[in-house]
């Protein structure tokens, strides 16, 4: 046994004396306690050496300790210097990152990490330090190489967070479309689509995206189905087409109007969309059609709702701005989403909403148009 083992079992083996006084328990003074572990390990660090088996043990008993110096006395720059003389121990390399996640310099001087590691430095670079730029060279190190279906989605999302953070958005771009498919829910695809036209002045690639996904959507608005999602990647394929003067546009229109038919509350906003429809059948020299809509829609119960006709002067607002797309244009589609969002329909107050909070993300400053 060497002396390292005798001083603990002298600790752990010795005579057990009862007493019978329990009313009042001292605990330990958790200084004194670490002062004599660093004595134990200090005899049983030499023991070792003298014995040329200090390897792996006193590596482990280097990280306990620094554990406790770290748990104890709060002392992270301690424990850094105790688990530098820890090589080789599986927890060291986790414990060294820990402790560095709060210090920059120390941050800064960790070696190059990889998988779950180099998750955790990219995040304490951009939400501890907030600098985006160490971040996103990180994720994209990341990104290059091979990750776990569930590490890559929460690395892309941290990505288009430090590359936005920096406006690199043709990165952001480029990372949002990647990250959607055909099994995405239409509230990803909208978004990205939003940011297709917003950051990446790219209409027709938000056209089409959003387009594919409509081919999938439900026939009607039902329980189970995202009524408001569905609603946005409509808004925003429409938005995109009349952007490009797509044909496409009055078949998104109606398309639109269908869908709000069923949305409850959503009348007054399915009638201002159908009379855009009549408009664009005059625009195309469809008189008949057109004559057959405006008589039905003057009938039409939501026609006299108040301020039917202001809603769908507003809707028009937004609509005529994608067209326009000029800077005045996009402050007045801005505050006319944020009026328009003033509704009791929910699925209709979302989509609003949310098409304002990009696009006043997208103008740099999101109280343009408030009211």
């Amino acid at each position: 046994m060497n002396p390292g083992q005798t001083d603990i079992a002298a600790i752990t083996t010795g005579p057990i004396e009862l007493i019978e006084e329990t009313s009042t328990l001292n605990a330990p003074d958790a200084e004194q306690l670490l002062e004599h572990m660093l004595e134990l390990i200090a005899r049983e660090s030499a023991a070792l050496a003298e014995t040329g088996a200090a390897g792996e043990k006193l590596a482990d008993l280097y990280t306990r300790i620094a554990l406790a110096t770290w748990d104890v006395r709060q002392r992270p720059d301690e424990a850094l210097r105790l688990l530098a003389r820890a090589d080789g121990h599986p927890l060291a390399p986790r414990l060294r990152t820990m402790a560095a996640l709060d210090d920059v310099e120390q941050l800064a001087a960790l070696p190059e990490a990889s998988g779950a590691l180099a998750i955790e430095v990219a995040e304490a670079w951009l939400w501890r330090h907030g600098d985006p730029a160490r971040a996103a060279e990180i994720v994209d190190r990341l990104l290059a190489g091979d990750l776990p279906s569930a590490w890559r989605a929460h690395v892309m999302e941290l990505g288009i967070v430090a590359h936005g953070a920096r406006g690199q958005w043709p990165r952001v771009v480029e990372l949002c479309t990647g990250g959607v498919n055909d099994r995405s829910p239409p509230e990803d695809i909208a978004a990205t689509g939003a940011l297709l036209i917003d950051r990446g002045h790219d209409a027709r690639a938000a056209l089409e995206l959003c387009w594919r996904k409509l081919q999938s959507a439900p026939s009607e608005a039902s329980a189970g189905t995202s009524a408001a999602g569905w609603l946005r990647c409509l808004d925003i394929a429409l938005e995109a087409a009349i952007q490009l003067a797509d044909p496409r546009r009055i078949s998104l229109l109606e398309r639109r109007a269908a869908w709000l038919d069923r949305v409850p509350g959503a009348a007054v906003e399915a009638l201002a969309t159908r009379l855009t429809v009549a408009a664009e059948l005059d625009a195309r020299r469809a008189a008949g059609d057109a004559l057959v809509l405006w008589s039905e829609l003057a009938d039409d119960a939501a026609a006299h709702t108040p301020g039917a006709l202001r809603r769908f002067a507003r809707l028009r607002v937004t609509w005529s701005a994608s067209a326009a797309a000029t800077p005045d244009a996009r402050k007045a589609k801005l505050a006319a989403h944020r009026r328009l969002a003033d509704i009791e329909c929910a699925e209709v107050a979302a989509t609003h909403a949310w098409r304002a909070l990009e696009l006043g993300a997208a103008l740099g400053d999101p109280t343009i148009g408030d009211t």
